[in-house]
C-alpha cells in the first residue's frame, strides 16, 4: 500500500505497480474512506498487505508518528499486524545522494499482533486500533536503531 503521490513517478511508480502496489489517497477524507474499504477487501481476500506506517522517508533520523490507516484496516478486517523493523537503510540511502552506499541492513520480524474482536462501540474499535499501532511501533522502535521522534504518540 503506497501513497498515490508515488504512482506518477517514473522509477518509484513503475517499481510499485510491478510489485502490485495499491495506491491510496492520504489527504482527501472521502477518497481515504473509499480506499480503506478497497484495501480492507483485498486483505480479507487473503492477499498480504504491506504498509509503511510512517507514510514517508526523510533524511532526519528517527521513527516518526504512524498513520492510522494500516491499523484501522487491520481492526476492521480482523487481520493480524506483523511488525517489521528495518535498520541500516539511512546509511545506505543517504540524503542528497542518488546512489546507495555499502552497508548492512537488518530486518527484524516480530510476532503477529492479533486485533481484538470488533466492539459495538466505534470508540472502542478506535482505541483497539490505537493499541495495535502502539504495539507495532514499540516493536519497531526497539529494533530499528533510530531515535523516537514522538514520545508517547497519544490518542492521535
Amino acid at each position: 500500500v503506497a501513497k498515490e503521490a508515488l504512482a506518477p513517478q517514473f522509477i518509484a511508480g513503475t517499481f510499485l505497480r510491478r510489485m502490485g502496489a495499491e495506491f491510496v489517497q492520504r489527504f482527501d477524507p472521502r477518497r481515504g474512506l473509499d480506499d480503506l474499504q478497497r484495501i480492507k477487501r483485498i486483505g480479507q481476500s487473503g492477499r498480504s498487505l504491506v504498509f509503511f506506517a510512517e507514510g514517508t522517508f526523510s533524511a532526519i533520523p528517527g521513527l516518526r508518528p504512524f498513520r492510522m490507516g494500516a491499523f484501522v484496516t487491520a481492526m476492521e478486517a480482523q487481520l493480524p499486524v506483523v511488525p517489521v523493523a528495518i535498520a541500516g537503510t539511512r546509511a545506505i540511502l543517504r540524503a542528497g545522494s542518488w546512489y546507495p552506499h555499502p552497508g548492512r541492513i537488518t530486518v527484524t520480524v516480530g510476532e503477529p499482533i492479533v486485533p481484538p474482536a470488533p466492539a459495538a462501540d466505534p470508540s472502542d474499535n478506535w482505541r483497539a486500533a490505537l493499541r495495535l499501532r502502539d504495539g507495532t511501533r514499540a516493536h519497531i522502535l526497539k529494533s530499528c536503531d533510530e531515535p523516537d521522534l514522538v514520545s508517547g504518540q497519544g490518542g492521535g
